[in-house]
C-alpha cells in the first residue's frame, strides 16, 4: 500500500476506526487505532472499493482488539474511563434532555459489560448501522448467529435496563 492509499484510508475511515478503538480499548484507543493501521498498511491492498475498505479496517480493528487488548482489558490492566461524550449534563440541559443523556450514558455502560460475543454484534449492528448480513461477514459468523447473539443481547439490556424503559 502506498502513501496516498494510506492517506486516503486514515481520511476516509479514520474517524469510524477511532470511535471502535474507543468503544473497544479504552483508555489504549491510540494504541488500538495505530495498531489497526500499521497492519492495514502491511497487509498491502490495491484497488480496494470503499465498502471493502469499512469493512477491511473494522476486522483489522477487531482481531487487533482480540489479540491483546481484550486480554489485558479482562485481566484489569487496562483503564476504560468514559468516553468524553459521557460527559454530566449542562446546566442549561432541560431536565428531559439529562434524563436522555443518563439514560444513554446506562444503555452505554451496559453494552460495555455485555460479553465480547453480544458486544460486538450491538455495536456493529445498531452503533455503527452495519446489516446483519456485513456484521457477519466482519465476524466470521452465520447471519442466523448474529441475529441470535443480537436477540440475546436485547434480552440480557432489557432486564438490566428496565428501570430506564
Amino acid at each position: 500500500m502506498d502513501g496516498g492509499q494510506a492517506e486516503w484510508l486514515l481520511s476516509r475511515w479514520g474517524d469510524m476506526v477511532w470511535r471502535l478503538c474507543g468503544r473497544l480499548a479504552g483508555a489504549e484507543r491510540e494504541d488500538l487505532f495505530q495498531e489497526t493501521f500499521l497492519r492495514a498498511m502491511r497487509a498491502d491492498i490495491r484497488d480496494i472499493q470503499a465498502d471493502s475498505a469499512r469493512n477491511l479496517l473494522y476486522t483489522i480493528c477487531l482481531n487487533a482488539y482480540r489479540g491483546g487488548y481484550a486480554k489485558r482489558r479482562r485481566r484489569g490492566r487496562v483503564d476504560a474511563p468514559m468516553p468524553e461524550y459521557f460527559d454530566a449534563p449542562a446546566a442549561e440541559d432541560t431536565q428531559a434532555e439529562a434524563h436522555r443523556r443518563l439514560a444513554a450514558r446506562a444503555v452505554r455502560e451496559a453494552v460495555d459489560r455485555l460479553p465480547d460475543k453480544y458486544r460486538l454484534p450491538v455495536q456493529m449492528h445498531y452503533f455503527a448501522g452495519w446489516s446483519t448480513a456485513q456484521t457477519a461477514q466482519a465476524l466470521h459468523m452465520k447471519e442466523s448467529t448474529v441475529r441470535a447473539n443480537l436477540f440475546r443481547a436485547r434480552k440480557k439490556l432489557g432486564s438490566e435496563l428496565e428501570e430506564w424503559l
